[in-house]
């Protein structure tokens, strides 16, 4: 599971970059980060996408 989240995380990282308005790339890169356990990373990400 944890490939699955790490796979996810390049992808949706890459779409949020390319697309940053775009809610539903940020919420499966957010959900990958909680994945990995990156919990500070995924909160610094919210709070610079809100």
């Amino acid at each position: 599971q944890l490939r699955e989240h790490a796979e996810v995380q390049g992808e949706a990282g890459r779409l949020t970059r390319e697309h940053d308005l775009d809610e539903n790339f940020a919420r499966l890169y957010l959900q990958s980060l909680d994945g990995l356990g990156k919990y500070a990373r995924a909160l610094d990400f919210h709070a610079r996408f809100c």
